[in-house]
């Protein structure tokens, strides 16, 4: 905008009066508009105003700059219409980071993972386990429900609202994998019954203890009785079984005239025991020596066992009876 002026001047002597016009400019301006704060790090853009062209302190002569300062700065800004001439400046101050980092140790599965946190200048913990779950204290522990290797994610803030992001991935270990077969003892004293137990899975070789206190594959020279076997994976990672060594004395096979008959064998579940003595007590076992049947007295014949709700398989009947103690062999087929 053109501004004019009159400029009066009396000429006394002659009495005449004269006009002159001149042209004054216009006053101008120059502002900037832009974040007067920012992370370190971060980009902002500073956007001049109130000129026709612009001359920044950054030697840029554009309307508007992308600035990203790693330290307090003050940029400034000359906005030029015409010879109007007009300066302006901000102050932007840079906030400093924080510094993401923790650490979690490789864990055997079914145990809880810690982490802890090794951040610096942080007041806002945001934990992405990499299993959709999540947390948001300082030093969480967690269990995975699956063995693997998971991305963890930590988000951490400060008093500024600046943040930094660490990421690393951890490991869930399998665990062993374990199986024990048993050779039953002769008698109920007899030292001469055994337990072998085969590992597979995890991270071989591996290492076996059992409460008998051997310490290899098969525990030899056992009585009947209940054992604790551990196995131990190069990782650290057991597994822990128990396991019982029963007597086969009393399930061989006997016979005493056909006193006793059990019918139908093999069945589908439903015997038919005929005595032609007294029966004190019947007893079931299965092939590992687990009892799964028990009567104190028969006092009538037949006697109906029902093991209708067991697997198929090989069971023994011990009865005793006033002529003493005898066994069938039981077959359930379904």
């Amino acid at each position: 905008m053109k501004i004019f002026y009159a400029l009066l001047v009396s000429i006394a002597v002659c009495g005449n009066v004269g006009f002159h016009l001149f042209e004054a400019n216009a006053q101008c301006t120059a502002s900037i508009a832009g974040n007067t704060t920012m992370c370190k790090g971060q980009t902002d853009t500073l956007i001049a105003s109130g000129g026709a062209t612009y001359s920044w302190s950054t030697g840029q002569t554009t309307t508007s700059i992308i600035i990203s300062p790693t330290a307090n700065t003050t940029y400034s800004v000359t906005a030029t219409t015409g010879t109007c001439v007009a300066t302006a400046s901000i102050a932007v101050t840079v906030n400093p980071l924080p510094i993401a980092n923790f650490n979690a140790p490789c864990v055997c599965f079914n145990n809880l993972t810690p982490f802890t946190d090794l951040s610096t200048g942080v007041v806002i913990w945001h934990w992405d386990f990499g299993d959709g779950n999540f947390s948001t204290q300082q030093s969480p522990a967690h269990t995975y429900n699956a063995p693997g290797t998971y991305t963890v994610t930590l988000v951490v803030s400060n008093n500024y609202g600046c943040t930094d992001t660490a990421i690393k991935n951890i490991c869930v270990l399998p665990l062993p994998l374990l199986s024990v077969t048993v050779a039953n003892a002769s008698c109920t004293t007899c030292s001469n019954g055994s337990a072998t137990a085969t590992a597979s899975g995890g991270n071989p070789p591996y290492t076996y203890s059992w409460s008998s206190g051997q310490s290899t594959q098969t525990a030899s020279n056992l009585q009947p009785g209940s054992y604790i076997i551990t196995i131990t994976d190069s990782s650290g990672c057991a597994e822990t079984s128990t396991v019982t060594v029963s007597s086969s004395s009393g399930i061989n096979e006997i016979d005493f005239a056909n006193s006793i008959s059990i019918s139908p064998n093999p069945s589908s579940g439903i015997f038919t025991l005929q005595s032609s003595v007294a029966i004190k007590s019947i007893e079931v076992y299965n092939v590992l020596g687990g009892r799964i049947y028990g009567k104190n007295s028969m006092t009538s014949s037949p006697c109906t066992i029902d093991l209708s709700a067991e697997p198929e398989g090989i069971y023994f009947m011990r009865v005793n009876t006033e002529k003493g103690i005898m066994s069938k062999k039981m077959i359930v087929i379904k």
